[in-house]
């Protein structure tokens, strides 16, 4: 899964290449900056006591005051790129679902559900831009320059610090890493159980006349409740590790600083050290810890993402109709993982002259029901056709067989005697027109309704 989401990033990236590029250049030489104006405080510090005149603070005044303008500079000029990945990432998905779906299997798409369709890809919009923008891009552009330019500058004023806190990182990071995974396994199960309640909340929202006819609104929302209890339990849980995490890291952070402090008030006291030094290394210290933090939270809200991105991956791998993807030009771009690996053979566009339909010997069995079964038909073209029977009598497979969104299981569907099977299906559906039992109603205009 991981290497299925690092391609999303990857494509995604390429997308916006040139945004991406502002955005890591501006992101890491924020960060040297607003370290090394530090450098600077320090230097002015460490002045105060031997100046005599404020020209002689004035070049350590100035490197800190034009560095921290700088630094706050960039961090505004960063707003405008993030703002348009951000957004841009989340749509990017959106669009490769309206791909997906324009080429589907109709029996995959009716299988997953309009409610449920919809909600997936919402979820997996939201769930790529908080991966790339929100754990890979803070990774590359904050929290790995932030720990090197860190440990840069701890290096520069006390080595031996220095590689306390490389093998205290060694650490953390184990620590940090047994924690995550015990997050994350609890972070799936409250995933698991927000969608059951989406599941059987949605289908009692949008069946209302069903559910109350029937009186199932009752037992319906004792189920939901119990697994809303089951999330608000396991929302608790989680709660309770990340606050100990959190807390015990702060404990730490400050047990650091402390000692810090006492080494370098011992160096001060020898004259060995500044106060500008220890007020620079606690700063330093400071950022250089943070990262931890930041990468904790950012690593489980990764791997929430991850749980949610795979449910979007799939509906993306659902099976494709062949009709559509006759040709080179209806091949979905950045096929997935498990796509077929060869495009079906290029079908023959068709053009209706007579119109006459004819399904020969067709068989259809859905969900192991036999709807049809060595079914034949032939209607003349120029005439007017009405199937009549009653509900569940397969009048509807029948038109979905003729316009060849169900693929017959035996037989063939025949339109002027060309094999629907053989002919790109785009071409007959241009020749086609259909309005459905209860006709949608779009946002716009009753002008573009009708256009439409």
């Amino acid at each position: 899964m991981n290497r299925i989401i690092l391609r999303t990033v990857l494509a995604i990236c390429r997308e916006y290449r040139l945004v991406v590029g502002v955005i890591l250049v501006v992101g890491i030489t924020q960060s040297f900056v607003g370290m090394y104006s530090l450098v600077f405080f320090q230097r002015l510090l460490d002045g105060l006591p031997a100046a005599r005149q404020f020209a002689d603070l004035l070049p350590a005044l100035a490197g800190y005051i034009g560095l921290t303008a700088l630094n706050h500079g960039l961090i505004y000029a960063e707003g405008y790129p993030t703002s348009i990945l951000n957004t841009g990432a989340a749509q990017w998905v959106r669009l490769r679902a309206m791909r997906k779906v324009s080429h589907i299997d109709f029996l995959a798409y009716e299988d997953v559900g309009t409610g449920n369709l919809i909600q997936t890809i919402e979820n997996g919009a939201e769930a790529a831009r908080n991966i790339l923008t929100g754990f890979y891009l803070n990774l590359v552009r904050g929290i790995v320059p932030s720990i090197l330019f860190s440990l840069l500058f701890i290096g520069y004023y006390d080595r031996t610090l220095f590689l306390v806190i490389v093998a205290g990182y060694g650490i953390l990071y184990a620590l940090t890493y047994y924690l995550m995974n015990f997050l994350r396994r609890e972070m799936e199960k409250m995933l698991s159980s927000k969608q059951d309640f989406s599941n059987f909340s949605v289908r009692a929202f949008m069946e209302l006349v069903v559910f109350r006819i029937n009186g199932r609104y009752k037992a319906e929302f004792e189920r939901v409740r119990q697994i809303s209890d089951e999330i608000v339990r396991a929302r608790a849980k989680v709660y309770l590790l990340q606050e100990l995490f959190a807390t015990g890291f702060a404990f730490l952070v400050f047990l650091i600083e402390a000692g810090v402090i006492v080494q370098q008030v011992g160096k001060i006291l020898d004259g060995a050290s500044t106060v500008g030094t220890l007020v620079a290394l606690v700063s330093f210290i400071r950022i250089v810890l943070w990262p931890i933090t930041t990468f904790s939270a950012a690593y489980m809200g990764y791997k929430t993402d991850a749980v949610t991105y795979r449910r979007f991956h799939e509906f993306d791998c659902l099976p494709d109709d062949p009709g559509l993807l006759r040709g080179s030009q209806h091949a979905p771009q950045h096929a997935p993982q498990h796509a077929p690996q060869h495009a079906p053979q290029r079908g023959c566009d068709v053009t209706v002259r007579e119109g006459t339909i004819e399904l020969r010997d067709v068989s259809f069995t859905y969900q192991e029901h036999a709807v049809l079964s060595h079914f034949n038909l032939k209607i003349e073209g120029g005439k007017t056709t009405a199937f009549v029977g009653e509900s569940g009598g397969g009048k509807s497979t029948l038109m979905r067989l003729i316009l060849y969104l169900l693929k017959p299981q035996g037989g063939c569907v025949l339109v002027d005697g060309r094999n629907l099977a053989e002919v790109n299906l785009e071409s007959y559906y241009r020749e086609v027109a259909y309005i459905p039992q209860e006709p949608p109603v779009f946002d716009g205009t009753l002008r573009e309704n009708l256009a439409f």
